[in-house]
Parts: C-alpha cells; sequence; structure tokens
C-alpha cells in the first residue's frame, strides 16, 4: 500500500513538472508554434561586437507574429563580425537574458539598447529552412 502511495505522488510530481515546464515554454514564447521542434542543436548563442556607430550591423525582419528574424547584413565588415554565429535567418528569441516574447523590432531596439556590449543573443536556427514570412525590416 505505501508503494501505491508513493507511485501516484511521484506520478503527481511529474505531472506537475511537465506543466511547470510548459508554463516556461509558453512564457517564452517557445510553445507559439505546434511545428516548432525544440532540439538543443536548433539553439545557439552568440555574442556580437558593437560596430563603431554602435549598431550589431544585422538587418532584422519581423513577421506578422511579432518574431524576429535575421535577414542579412548591413554590410560585409558585419558579417565578418558574426563569423558565422549568426546567419540570415535565425530567430533571435532573447537579448541578454531577456526574451522578446513576439513583440516586435520595437520591443527588441530597446532591449539591445539596454545590453552591455558586447551584446549576447539566444537564437534559434531551424534546421528545416523556415523563412521569414513577411514583414519590414530594419537594422539593428
Amino acid at each position: 500500500m505505501v508503494a501505491d502511495e508513493e507511485k501516484s505522488v511521484s506520478n503527481g510530481e511529474e505531472d506537475d513538472r511537465g506543466q511547470a515546464e510548459a508554463n516556461t515554454a509558453t512564457q517564452t514564447g517557445l510553445a507559439k508554434s505546434s511545428a516548432m521542434t525544440l532540439l538543443p542543436q536548433n539553439f545557439r548563442s552568440a555574442t556580437i561586437p558593437r560596430q563603431p556607430n554602435g549598431s550589431l550591423g544585422m538587418v532584422v525582419r519581423e513577421r506578422e507574429d511579432g518574431d524576429c528574424y535575421v535577414e542579412g547584413f548591413a554590410d560585409d565588415a558585419a558579417e565578418l563580425t558574426a563569423r558565422g554565429s549568426v546567419i540570415p535567418g535565425d530567430h533571435i528569441l532573447a537579448v541578454a537574458g531577456k526574451f522578446i516574447d513576439g513583440k516586435g523590432q520595437r520591443h527588441l531596439r530597446e532591449l539591445l539598447k539596454d545590453a552591455p556590449d558586447p551584446v549576447v543573443l539566444l537564437l534559434r536556427r531551424d534546421s528545416s529552412g523556415e523563412s521569414m514570412r513577411s514583414g519590414g525590416g530594419g537594422g539593428v
């Protein structure tokens, strides 16, 4: 009888932990799309120094859902600085540990303005080649 009670407690803890993980994913915007696969190899951290003008030299596009993606680089120097740690199509999830949460380029720019130099980005690179669908691009 004791074993049965322990088993039900254990299952309850696992259910609670699973729900907590789901809540965290939802709060960080990671559960936004059911098509998104959360594989560790799809996530990376990139540390990018600011250009002399204060920007990162990246061109970012915002989709209709407010997510921001790297579209390209303002110039060859910016692309060289990124050295493959950031490539066109990367989804910008967070700046200096603060999640963007689909709030768009305006929010991204505020986070970048407050971020220390060099700037640490959390990126998701979709191995399926998902591209940016729509929205305006802008430099950051």
